[in-house]
């Protein structure tokens, strides 16, 4: 088995992408390794001239469970779709539904910010407000 993100890999997808093809893809631990801090991530410059050549010949998305600005500074090229927080923001279509998203991650995060949460007194435990999503890592 390759990696499809291989050399060997791309060279394999290259005769299957057609202009019709819809290529997605996750950024962390597929695009950028997975790495301690969620902030350090970065996607290798060498990959992302490779995603960029994708979106000359098909449309090529990336849905990830970072917020859309999130992983927009992670890019060096424009997917024809980027798709955050789960799919929770960015889906074309869905933008009404987002205005509901944020306003209950309000809600939990006021919840989830008191000192006596017993989330706040675990080790090395962080929350993520993503606005429509909140993350535990």
């Amino acid at each position: 088995m390759s990696y499809a993100l291989s050399t060997a890999g791309l060279e394999r997808l290259r005769g299957f992408i057609t202009p019709r093809s819809l290529l997605a893809f996750d950024v962390d631990g597929t695009l950028a390794p997975i790495v301690a801090r969620p902030w350090d991530a970065r996607i290798p410059p060498d990959l992302q001239r490779r995603l960029a050549a994708f979106t000359k010949k098909s449309t090529v998305a990336i849905i990830t469970g970072r917020a859309v600005a999130d992983a927009r500074r992670m890019l060096e090229f424009n997917p024809a779709y980027l798709i955050g927080n789960h799919g929770c923001e960015g889906l074309p279509g869905f933008e009404a539904a987002t205005v509901t998203y944020a306003a209950e991650c309000a809600q939990w995060l006021a919840e989830l910010s008191d000192e006596s949460e017993p989330w706040r007194h675990i080790a090395g435990v962080t929350l993520e407000e993503k606005t429509y999503s909140l993350t535990f890592h």
